[in-house]
């Protein structure tokens, strides 16, 4: 009817393909919509609303049915309640006794998790991961009638979780709800689980940090609640806020390399051989633990030591090797044929646009700079660095290894190691037993 115009019921029939007792059946109900006008005359003929506007009534009409529809359920939501109270009663005698139940699923969890902040009166105990603290986020923004009754009747949330990020967006999403939430941070392994007022508890049946996959354990055993509670009150007692923790608090191995972030080109000196592995293999099994493809480049010892000195740090060498997660690649620089910049960055993407393809989550890679200082390579070594910038718009984490001891004799090392920190978005190096970690730039 658009393109015809104004046109015979026959004209519309036949562009249209559409029998003539059809539309006549239609014209009725779009003439009601506003998408049509009847033509006074013999014959009648029908002219279309112009499209835009049709398409804005259509638009408006599907906002006021879906208004129309969400009031209705309000109203059965309403007297639902009404109906169901009686036999909620009933129901609640009857699972009195239940003991443990399994919950699978995320969105289940989500559920029973919203069911115990529902029925708190006081208060609600919480240690958990940063996917845990996730979900927590999630079930307290999307469920504000729940929140609300929770706060007028004076239930408090305290949450202990066991990371160092502590300037997460979630973290200050949930702190600007001070009044409703505690939260606490510890660097102690923590399990996973929520107790509602002593009377019920939520168990994770996983030791990861992503709760996704696995199933929760539901119980209302006073003994067992007993013991989760007590658990809960000393992690709670030995853990910090936000305001209370210090640089030293955070400063471990494990914590300062999951704070590095995709896009990260990270500068790593070590004094030996140990401090290196350690770094380096905790790096890299994070990443493995992570599902990223892992790559490790190594031109201060052979491929062959690499592999021995994982395999004593606890890396499943052939395993990740046979997978194609894990690459050890020795000696990639090679002096006879030139360092080529944009080759070796070229090379090093590819192992993030595989992973991709391979269905990864990312990929991370770190390299011994060794090479360059014994091929005395030190100016290209810099416009190396200077250039990596352009391999971490991909969101890569790199980490770049030097030996302290190099740089030291170096002829002028002071000048090398501020060239080299300005070069690189984070700086990684040991205080006694401690990691640091400095930001120098975001990228």
């Amino acid at each position: 009817m658009v393109q015809l115009n104004v046109a015979k019921i026959r004209e519309v029939s036949n562009a249209s393909e559409i029998r003539r007792e059809e539309i006549y059946r239609m014209l009725t109900d779009l003439e009601k919509m506003g998408l049509i006008e009847k033509v006074l005359g013999k014959p009648i003929r029908i002219k279309a609303t112009p499209i835009n506007v049709a398409l804005s009534i259509l638009i408006e009409r599907e906002k006021q049915r879906n208004k129309d529809r969400l009031s209705a359920l309000i109203d059965k939501k309403e007297n639902f309640f009404n109906d169901f109270d009686a036999f909620n009663l009933q129901q609640k005698r009857r699972t009195k006794d239940i003991n443990f139940s399994l919950i699978t699923g995320r969105e289940a969890i989500i559920s029973k998790g919203l069911n115990l902040l529902d029925g708190a009166e006081r208060e609600i105990s919480i240690t958990t991961s940063l996917d845990g603290l996730r979900m927590t986020q999630n079930l307290l923004l999307n469920n504000d009638e729940i929140v609300k009754k929770a706060v007028s009747k004076g239930v408090k949330i305290r949450i202990v979780i066991n990371t160092s990020d502590y300037d997460n967006p979630i973290f200050k999403s949930l702190n600007e709800h001070s009044e409703f939430i505690d939260l606490k941070y510890s660097n102690q392994p923590l399990n996973h689980y929520a107790i509602m007022d002593h009377k019920e508890a939520l168990i994770s049946t996983s030791t990861e940090p992503i709760l996704e996959d696995s199933p929760d354990l539901w119980t209302n055993n006073s003994n067992l609640i007993e013991i989760l509670k007590a658990d809960f009150e000393r992690v709670w007692n030995t853990s910090v806020t936000a305001k209370d923790l210090t640089y030293e608090n955070t400063q471990n191995f494990s914590r300062v390399i999951h704070s590095l972030k995709p896009t990260n080109h990270v500068m790593f000196s070590y004094s030996n051989t140990e401090e290196k592995h350690n770094v380096l293999f905790t790096y890299i099994q994070i990443g493995l633990d992570n599902d990223e493809v892992a790559v490790y480049i190594t031109t201060e010892e052979t491929a062959d030591q690499i592999r021995e000195a994982m395999r004593r740090f606890g890396i499943d060498i052939e395993k990740y090797e046979k997978t194609g997660v894990l690459h050890i690649v020795e000696s990639r620089y090679n002096p006879s044929e030139g360092f080529d910049i944009t080759s070796t960055i070229d090379y090093l993407k590819n192992f993030y646009d595989e992973a991709l393809t391979n269905g990864f989550k990312g990929c991370r890679i770190c390299g011994e700079m060794e090479y360059f200082f014994k091929n005395n390579l030190i100016e290209k070594m810099m416009e190396y660095e200077t250039t990596l910038t352009r391999l971490f718009i991909t969101p890569i984490i790199g980490i770049c290894a030097f030996n302290k001891n190099t740089i030291n004799d170096f002829n002028d090392p002071l000048n090398l190691y501020c060239e080299l920190v300005l070069a690189h978005s984070n700086v990684l190096t040991m205080k006694g037993d401690k990691l640091i970690k400095v930001d120098i730039r975001p990228f």
